[in-house]
């Protein structure tokens, strides 16, 4: 695959650069929705989804935007809090919808809970969009200021099937909608039988993930003593991944962090398969390594199984243990006919989830909500004037 240095092929990218989205016919009767951000995601890559949703509707001329994260260095400032709830009381009755951007745990706060306890009260249809940032753990014991939400909002957006079967069991009204893909990002690549070149994301979340491919890869280094591996990693989590790889000037592990998503992009390009091992992370990476052709390895288990089917559009092995990792990576590395197979079907797995099919799959949603919200308040209005006659 040639790299492509004009065209960003992150989503994030395209949008931040006004590039053409293709979300479907637009409509003027489309609702209003405020998006509201009190905690920005922490990578280029994980403000992919939200960056979506910022095109799609000010594309359409929909969009109203509360952003509280830019103003970080002040978060604790005395009244911040009721500042910005006051501020959310004033913007919130021109819109129909309220948007909440929550995939950062640390979103969820009493602030949050305030907010949309308000878009109720103003008789708002509410998303609380989780993303993908949360694990297992916190969808079956919730902390106390997601628990709130969840029981206030309208509905409950998640990537992940397994997640929405969970937030179900609980009650919550959830929608699952995809990670969104760029086509600039459905690519193809051959693996380097002489260097294999392997990309892993590391997770601070789990820690013994990247512990785990660290001593799969050194196993791989002893078979093909060129092998090389890239680690990537938010910015606030490079230290601790290089000092748990052993990153340095002779090492062949390296840690990229701090990236844009140009950056990103090009350690995709280059790379020749991608391992993750993650028990909390790594959707959106394993579906854009599968979008640019690159063969995934994944531990079995939790909503990886809802993507990777193994030996069909991936390799899977028992999570943890490196030595089948190993032996995976090795497979790969001998096995090109394998690759090709696994790959075309990865490339398929993942075809309808561009982003121009996701930005149609929340237009949807919240006309949905809309439609919802005005029955429902036709409804009440019935009955008030029935009381009254």
């Amino acid at each position: 695959m040639k790299r492509n240095n004009t065209k960003p092929n992150l989503l994030l990218s395209s949008l931040a650069l006004g590039g053409p989205v293709d979300h479907g016919t637009k409509s003027d009767d489309s609702p209003q929705v405020l998006l509201v951000t009190n905690k920005r995601p922490r990578s280029a890559v994980r403000a992919v989804r939200f960056s979506l949703l910022e095109g799609l509707l000010d594309d359409q001329n929909r969009l109203h935007k509360i952003d509280h994260s830019a103003d970080s260095s002040a978060r604790h400032r005395r009244g911040a809090g009721a500042l910005d709830l006051r501020r959310f009381v004033r913007t919130v009755p021109s819109c129909e919808i309220v948007h909440c951007n929550l995939a950062e745990p640390e979103a969820w706060t009493m602030l949050a809970v305030g907010q949309t306890l308000v878009a109720r009260f103003f008789g708002k249809a509410v998303v609380a969009d989780l993303g993908f940032s949360i694990d297992e753990e916190s969808f079956e014991h919730p902390p106390l200021a997601l628990r709130l939400i969840l029981g206030l909002c309208t509905v409950a957006v998640v990537t992940s099937e397994h997640a929405a079967t969970i937030l179900a069991r609980r009650g919550v009204h959830v929608e699952q909608i995809p990670e969104a893909l760029a086509p600039s990002e459905f690519t193809d690549r051959k693996v380097n039988s002489v260097q294999p070149q392997v990309l892993t994301v590391y997770s601070q979340a789990d820690r013994s993930a990247t512990e785990c491919v660290v001593r799969a890869f050194n196993s791989v280094k002893a078979k093909y003593p060129r092998a090389e591996m890239t680690v990537l990693a938010d910015d606030s989590d490079g230290d601790a991944a290089r000092q748990l790889t052993g990153d340095g000037a002779r090492s062949s592990i390296t840690v990229a962090a701090a990236l844009t998503a140009e950056q990103t992009s090009s350690y995709y390009a280059e790379a020749d398969m991608f391992v993750n091992s993650s028990v909390v992370g790594g959707l959106r990476p394993m579906k854009k390594a599968m979008a640019s052709g690159l063969p995934v390895v994944s531990a079995a288990g939790f909503y990886r199984d809802e993507l990777i089917v193994d030996r069909r559009n991936g390799l899977t092995y028992r999570e943890n243990d490196p030595g089948a990792l190993a032996d995976r990576i090795i497979e790969l590395v001998e096995t090109p006919r394998l690759i090709g197979e696994l790959t075309e079907n990865a490339r398929l797995s993942v075809a309808d989830h561009t982003w121009s099919r996701i930005g149609r799959r929340w237009s949807s949603c919240y006309r949905r909500l809309r439609t919802t919200r005005r029955t429902a308040t036709a409804a009440a209005a019935g009955h008030h004037s029935h009381q009254q006659t």
